[in-house]
This record gives C-alpha cells, sequence and structure tokens, in this order.
C-alpha cells in the first residue's frame, strides 16, 4: 500500500527504497497539537483504544485513521470535566 509523508513530515512512513511508495511502517499514533495559550489537542490511532481484541474498541478507530480524520482530545487536566473521565469514540 501507498502513504504519504517522510521521516521528515507529519504523514511519517517507512518505505522501501527498492520499491518506491511500498509502506512497510507506520506511526503507532497521529496526533496534532496547536501550541497556544489555550493548547488544541486531536489525535487517531491505527486500531482503537483497547488492547484487547475481543472488545468493540478494539479496532474502533481505523476508519478514522484511513482517512486521515483526527478526534479532540484533552490538552490539560482543567479541559477534563467532572468526576472522571470516559472514553466514548466517536460514531
Amino acid at each position: 500500500s501507498a502513504g504519504g509523508g517522510s521521516t521528515a513530515t507529519v504523514g511519517r512512513a517507512r518505505y522501501s527504497y527498492a520499491r518506491p511508495f511500498a509502506v512497510t511502517a507506520g506511526a503507532t499514533v497521529r496526533a496534532v497539537a496547536e501550541m497556544r495559550p489555550a493548547p488544541r489537542v486531536s489525535s487517531v490511532l491505527p486500531g482503537g483504544q483497547s488492547g484487547h481484541p475481543l472488545s468493540p474498541h478494539y479496532t474502533d478507530q481505523y476508519p478514522a485513521w484511513l482517512a486521515g480524520q483526527l478526534a479532540p482530545i484533552a490538552a490539560e487536566p482543567a479541559a477534563v470535566r467532572g468526576d472522571h473521565l470516559q472514553l466514548v469514540p466517536a460514531h
């Protein structure tokens, strides 16, 4: 498969020089942080939030990762409201 980017760009991927654009490895997380007084951070995993293969959240972020989409995440502890944080996948 093909993928954008290089070792010095946002779409990081490792590819073979013998077979240009044949991706052999990719980043395990894609994240963007806007450095400003109130930082904004977004990310996506090539998989899902759960590391358990039987969980419905094991691969729930693949579609967004493949499409290059990101989801907002809390950049600072003060951005999290309430007594606990519950991760709910976007549909």
